[in-house]
């Protein structure tokens, strides 16, 4: 029995579709936030550690216990932002050709259908996850986020990064000028955030400008010609590098990239990475890629990272697509990341 327009256009057919689509990686987001958790409810909680990194003390075995307090962590609970996104679908567009399809083609409108569909619904869940590398962009630059949008209030979340994690350079110290030490800047930020928080850098991320401004020092490009048989990346490593990622080369274990994707809000293109800064933290830092319940007119609350839901108007003559997503991100160890300003 053929397969209808109106058949693909279920719920369930939908959703085996976006299940087998392949998700484009984003950069930021899927090397610090890689942990999810899905929540049943509209509010997700985020759990914040800090490590005392004590050590034990000698005593007689006759002698007291010595008592600890356990690890210190505080749970907060946050109201989830809502995303809803929707493209339309007239069923005359069908009868013409997609782009990439030659001219002359001559398909079946549910065959077309499944492409539109599978097309539609890439774009819509990168629209969510390009949301989440910019939040991701936020929390990894100064561990706060400010969050608005229509119907619902500018809310600033801070989790608390320390002020000796930003490193702002200024005077004879900017990489702009020669008197500067982009690699003794890099080592001493590094050991700053393993001494905060116990966990050392391996990842740091350039902004543009941060990397020609590192690369116009002599000693900087001879750290990484002398080191080059460390700095190449394996084939498996390039082949799913996101786009926009540049692998630099390794100093002291801690692998360098320059991230130069790009994102456009209200018309105008914005980096994700401020082009005078230098991001640095450790994959292994604890975060949470949280998504509350999405909220569903007829199912209720259902707890799932996105909804690809196909819908209609009131006339039945366009479908829509809609996307619908309650995220969340936040750092349990903000001490595990921190910042450098290079300057102007």
């Amino acid at each position: 029995m053929p397969v209808t327009q109106n058949a693909l256009l279920r719920d369930k057919v939908v959703l085996q579709l976006v299940r087998q689509l392949r998700e484009a990686p984003f950069f930021l987001l899927d090397t610090f936030f890689w942990k999810t958790e899905e929540f049943d409810t509209q509010e997700v909680k985020v759990d914040t550690y800090l490590d005392e990194r004590e050590i034990a003390v000698f005593t007689s075995p006759n002698a007291d216990p010595n008592v600890r307090q356990r690890t210190e962590w505080t749970r907060k609970t946050f109201n989830t932002p809502y995303i809803f996104e929707s493209l339309p679908l007239r069923p005359d567009q069908l009868h013409y050709i997609l782009a990439g399809e030659s001219e002359f083609a001559n398909r079946p409108i549910a065959e077309r259908l499944v492409d539109q569909l599978a097309e539609d619904s890439q774009y819509l869940i990168g629209l969510i996850k390009r949301k989440l590398e910019w939040w991701a962009s936020k929390l990894l630059d100064g561990g706060s986020v400010t969050i608005g949008g229509e119907g619902i209030p500018d809310m600033t979340h801070d989790f608390g990064m320390p002020a000796a994690n930003k490193l702002v350079l200024t005077g004879a110290d900017r990489w702009s000028q020669t008197t500067s030490d982009p690699l003794k800047d890099l080592r001493t930020q590094r050991t700053v955030i393993a001494q905060a928080s116990g966990k050392t850098p391996t990842v740091a991320i350039f902004g543009n400008s941060a990397r020609d401004r590192a690369y116009a020092h002599q000693e900087f490009k001879d750290y990484l010609d002398i080191r080059r048989a460390d700095n190449v990346l394996s084939l498996s490593d390039t082949m799913v590098m996101p786009r926009g990622v540049t692998f630099m080369g390794t100093f002291e274990d801690m692998k360098m990239f320059t991230y130069d994707e790009q994102y456009v809000e209200g018309g105008v293109s914005k980096r994700f990475v401020d082009s005078e800064k230098v991001l640095l933290g450790s994959p292994d830092a604890m975060t949470i890629r949280a998504h509350g319940a999405i909220l569903n007119f007829l199912q209720g609350l259902q707890k799932a990272q996105w909804s690809i839901t196909p819908t209609t108007d009131v006339r039945g003559r366009v479908h829509y697509l809609d996307a619908e997503s309650a995220p969340f991100l936040g750092l349990s160890e903000s001490n595990a990341f921190g910042t450098i300003d290079v300057g102007d």
